[in-house]
This record gives structure tokens, sequence and C-alpha cells, in this order.
């Protein structure tokens, strides 16, 4: 598998890159149910239930940066839009995309640091992969 560096994802809000990104992750979960009964054998069964997704990110502020106003005005909106994720490769790109609220936005002015933004969106429905 080749090896493939960090800056070459990026994060898209309705459209907008998210500039001066430094990093962001994105984390897909499936929560399983314990039906383990006697019958089992001794051995724990596990049934797949809800699945979900969610995307954590900073960066550094800028007043410029289109992608902080489109964070702004979703917090303020309170509601869902398109997030994508794309990764960049060699011989084309995967791109994972779907709709997430905005549950959190920080803003942090350090004293002796380049003040910062955060936050965490929450996907309200499907993760769709697609490569190109």
């Amino acid at each position: 598998m080749a090896e493939v560096l960090g800056k070459l994802m990026t994060i898209t809000l309705d459209g907008a890159a998210l500039g001066y990104s430094t990093d962001f992750s994105i984390s897909m979960d499936t929560e399983v149910v314990d039906v383990s009964n006697r019958d089992s054998s001794f051995w724990r069964t596990l049934l797949r239930s809800m699945r979900s997704w969610s995307i954590s990110f900073s960066g550094f502020y800028s007043s410029t940066d289109v992608g902080k106003k489109v964070l702004q005005d979703w917090y303020d909106d309170s509601t869902d839009a398109a997030v994508a994720v794309v990764l960049t490769l060699a011989d084309g790109s995967i791109t994972l995309s779907g709709n997430a609220l905005l549950s959190n936005l920080t803003y942090d002015g350090p004293h002796s640091g380049g003040a910062t933004y955060s936050g965490t969106l929450e996907g309200t429905a499907a993760l769709t992969q697609s490569s190109s």
C-alpha cells in the first residue's frame, strides 16, 4: 500500500475549502448490541446496530478565509450542510462525502501564538465514498 501525506487530504464545507487547516480526522463508528446467551457456547455474540461518523478539525484563524465564514454561518443557521473529505493520490482521488451538523466550534487566542479554530461535525446520514 502506498503511503499518503496528510497534507494531501482536504476538507470542504458546502464546496468551500477549510483554509489554514492544520489537521482533521474522520471517525466512522458502528454500535454493537450484545446478544450473548446460554446457547452461544460461552462466546460473546454481537450484532451490528447504528452507524455514525464525525469529523474533528482545527487550523489557524484568518478573517479572510471563506471556509471559516462558512463555518460561522453554518453554526448560526443550525442546519446540516454538505461535507467532503478528499484524499488526492498520484493516480486519482478518493472522496468521502455526506451531510453533517456543526456540533462544536471553538476559537482560541493564545497570548504568544497564532489564533486558532477547532470544531466537530456530526454526520446526519450515510457517508458515501467515490473515486476519480
